[in-house]
C-alpha cells in the first residue's frame, strides 16, 4: 500500500497525509486502538480533529482516490470550515 499512499498528494493536493506503522511501538498500537483501527492497511480521514471516514484494506490508486473524494464530498461542511493548507 505504501507506493499507492505515496501517490495520493499528486491526486488530492488539498489534504495533509501522515502514516504510521502500528507495530512499531506500544504508543502506535494504543493510538490505533483509540481510533478503532482493527486491521491494516487502514486509512483514517480527519477534519478539524474529528474522524470523518475510513477505508480499510488495499485499494488500487484510482479506487482509493475515488473513495477519498466521496468521503470529502460527504463532509463538505467540515472541510469548508477548515483552515486552508499552507
Amino acid at each position: 500500500m505504501n507506493p499507492i499512499f505515496e501517490q495520493l498528494p499528486e491526486h488530492l493536493q488539498d489534504a495533509k497525509y501522515a502514516k504510521m506503522n502500528v507495530l512499531d511501538s506500544t504508543e502506535n498500537r494504543n493510538l490505533a486502538m483509540e481510533h478503532g483501527v482493527m486491521g491494516t492497511p487502514t486509512i483514517k480521514v480527519f477534519c478539524e480533529g474529528r474522524d470523518i471516514g475510513e477505508i480499510v484494506g488495499f485499494r488500487a490508486l484510482e479506487k482509493l482516490v475515488s473513495e477519498l473524494k466521496d468521503i470529502f464530498a460527504s463532509r463538505e461542511d467540515c472541510i469548508a470550515q477548515s483552515t486552508p493548507l499552507e
